[in-house]
């Protein structure tokens, strides 16, 4: 059954259905799924939604969402220490530079070859002229392998 509650409402184990507003207001890419993550609710009550659907029959209501959840009383802090990394060799770590270097500067051509095509493809449209998809391609093909 779906209902329409304020966000202020939102309890966690409800299945989201729908968040009223627009798309661009809410942290999430999609609106349909069980709030499980504490992280998850807090970023939805301090974004610009103000009111959401909820499917009952896929999560808790609001009325048995409303009882204080259960709650171990004394849980003992357990305090974690990062382990220390192991010190990275010079030698790996200057060749490392040196690839992030090359890289940057292909990808820096990259970018100068993409905005004259783009330049030509939006002047020839404008001129009236067809697109050069074979082109156009060949550059989607370069841009997609720099960066995989």
């Amino acid at each position: 059954m779906l209902k329409k509650i304020s966000v202020s409402e939102l309890r966690l184990g409800m299945h989201l259905h729908e968040l009223c507003g627009s798309w661009l207001d809410h942290p999430f890419w999609k609106t349909k799924f069980v709030l499980r993550d504490p992280a998850d609710l807090e970023k939805l009550r301090s974004s610009g939604v103000a009111e959401c659907w909820i499917d009952a029959s896929k999560g808790l209501d609001v009325e048995a969402a409303a009882a204080p959840e259960a709650r171990p009383l004394d849980t003992p802090k357990v305090e974690t220490v990062p382990m220390p990394r192991p010190a990275a060799k010079p030698e790996a770590a200057s060749a490392g530079r040196a690839e992030l270097r090359e890289e940057l500067e292909r990808a820096g051509a990259l970018i100068k070859q993409s905005r004259r095509a783009v330049m030509s493809l939006f002047s020839e449209a404008r001129m009236g002229k067809a697109m050069d998809a074979e082109g156009c391609a060949a550059l989607v093909d370069d841009i997609a392998s720099s960066v995989t």
